[in-house]
């Protein structure tokens, strides 16, 4: 489970997991926006205000300790977990 805290201007997602996962960020997505809802509610701000409401940076990193190898460091991009369609906007 994950317990996301906030420091100055960033808010912190920290998990750790025995076995290697690669929708963590998929999860953190949903993490994110519990997290989130609830700033928003706490700090009485306003979504469909005109002006900027500023919201604290996110932070995401997963520990692994499971005994598959893996590199020191993994970075698992949300981008991945998109159905990308290119569409070709060239003439012919």
């Amino acid at each position: 489970m994950m317990c996301p805290f906030i420091i100055t201007e960033t808010i912190n997602f920290y998990e750790q997991q025995s076995s290697f996962n690669p929708n963590v960020p998929l999860r953190i997505f949903g993490y994110a926006e519990k997290s989130y809802s609830k700033y928003i509610e706490d700090h009485k701000l306003n979504v469909h205000s005109s002006t900027l409401q500023k919201i604290p940076t996110p932070r995401c990193v997963c520990f692994y300790n499971g005994f598959s190898k893996k590199e020191d460091k993994v970075i698992l991009n949300s981008a991945m977990l998109l159905w990308i369609t290119q569409v070709s906007h060239r003439s012919k």
